[in-house]
């Protein structure tokens, strides 16, 4: 067992957090994956104009399948023109089970004039993957 360092763990989240989005705005379905534990679970209680249903989704098989049909559907995903901008990212480091909280915006129409389409707040929980790497276990999405 090595000895816990907060510090490096709130640099590896405060990069992961990010990342998902970038993977869910640019990248493939399976570079998104990789960001995620097997049993992650994805809370959406709903609201805003996207997605006005709750949602709650146990697996990420099942959260990638979500996410193909966001993309199928032009909601997301590459040559969508939409983006998730993530700010006033705070890391709770803990040796075992890290959470965060960020400020997230959904834009459309980025590749020309910009428009916001909802707001809120994520908060995160984290494990550890096979290979050490830290990963999602669990996204609340909040609408405020």
């Amino acid at each position: 067992m090595t000895d816990f360092d907060p510090i490096a763990q709130i640099v590896e989240i405060s990069n992961l957090v990010p990342r998902l989005s970038q993977m869910a705005d640019f990248g493939t379905i399976e570079e998104y994956s990789t960001l995620m534990a097997d049993d992650f679970v994805w809370d959406y209680p709903g609201g805003g104009t996207v997605m006005p249903n709750p949602t709650l989704i146990t697996g990420r098989d099942d959260v990638l399948q979500g996410a193909r049909e966001r993309r199928a559907q032009g909601i997301q995903g590459p040559g969508t023109h939409t983006r998730h901008v993530v700010t006033s990212i705070s890391v709770d480091p803990d040796p075992e089970r890290p959470t965060s909280t960020a400020y997230w915006h959904f834009y459309h129409h980025t590749n020309a004039t910009p428009t916001l389409i909802t707001m809120g707040r994520y908060h995160d929980e984290f494990s550890r993957a096979e290979d050490g790497r830290w990963v999602f276990s669990r996204r609340r999405i909040i609408i405020d």
